[in-house]
Order: structure tokens, then sequence, then C-alpha cells
């Protein structure tokens, strides 16, 4: 078990990456992971790579297939670190055409903004929910907020998703997502 003082005097968390099934094993919820939400919580900045930045938001997913197709049998689903509560988190997205594994997580998790993260890429989040992109490749935010409809047949896992009501916008270096106002922008 991790003493409070754990962490000590680091300044900041850098998660890598690697099988993420493991690493929701390991750290969710787990005396270490409150450590890092508390210290983060005070300013300490925490960032991941690959399977470290999907490991960040409430819900990560842990493993699934590449396709642009939203099925039930797409996508498998572990805790997260918790340390954003409203996020789904995705790595290497266009490159391994990962769409409808997001798009499926996004289904279970409807209150949620995916973030699907390119290569060399990455997502700044501040303190105001404002997230910044930054790097050569871009980012897919799927926005779930005005989701009207979508359905999972229960006999039928292999079966497309209906999704009806979703916003995408594919941001680059520069571009900032408002996730309070579910607004994407040029940017500075």
């Amino acid at each position: 078990m991790a003493r409070d003082d754990s962490l000590g005097s680091v300044d900041g968390v850098f998660l890598i990456g690697s099988d993420p099934a493991r690493l929701s094993e390991t750290l969710s919820a787990t005396p270490i992971a409150q450590q890092i939400i508390r210290r983060n919580a005070k300013g300490m900045p925490v960032a991941g790579v690959s399977a470290g930045a999907a490991f960040l938001p409430r819900q990560m997913i842990a493993a699934g297939k590449s396709g642009t197709t939203p099925r039930a049998d797409i996508v498998e689903l572990a805790p997260g670190l918790c340390l954003i509560d409203k996020l789904v988190i995705d790595q290497h997205f266009r490159h391994q055409d990962r769409l409808g594994r997001m798009l499926m997580a996004l289904t279970y998790n409807p209150d949620a903004i995916g973030i699907g993260l390119d290569e060399d890429t990455a997502a700044f989040i501040g303190p105001d929910q404002k997230l910044q992109v930054m790097g050569t490749g871009g980012i897919t935010v799927v926005d779930t907020s005005q989701l009207q409809h979508s359905a999972i047949h229960p006999d039928r896992r292999h079966a497309p998703v209906s999704m009806i009501g979703l916003h995408l916008d594919i941001l680059v270096e520069g571009n900032v997502y408002d996730m309070s106002a579910h607004l994407a922008s040029i940017g500075h």
C-alpha cells in the first residue's frame, strides 16, 4: 500500500505507453492513483503517451479492433485513472483506423467527449477545460452532447450501431477545443 507521501516532491507524472489493460489493472483505484489525482488538482502536471494517455480519463479503451463502423464487439473498456471525468481518449487514432471503437466507447459513455490522438500529436488540457493541439498530426474530437439516438442490437454484436446527432471536428496545431462549451476554434 502506498503512503500518503509516495509521490514525494515530484514535479509531474508521465505515464508511458504499454498494455492498456495491464495499466488499468495495476494503477486504477489505487492509493497512488488517488495521490496523482490530488496532486494534479493542486497544479501538478500529469501527462501520458499512447496507453498512458488513454488511461487518464474515468473510462479507458483497453482493447479493440480497427474499423470506422461502430459495432458492439469492436471495443473493450476498463477503469482509467479518473483524472478527467467526461472524456475518452484513444491513441494512434487515424493511423490505426480507430474511429469505430471510439464511437462505440462513446455509445457506452454518452456524456463523454472522444479525443482521438494521431501520431506525434499532443492535447494539452488546462484547468480552464480548453484543449490545445500541439504537434505535426491531428486530433479528432467526437462530441456526443447533441446525440439524439444510439442503438445496439443485443443479439447482433457484429452488426453496425446506429448513432444520430454526433458532431466531429478534426483539429491541428494551434486549434483549440473548449470542452465546457463544446466548441472548436482556430486558436491563436
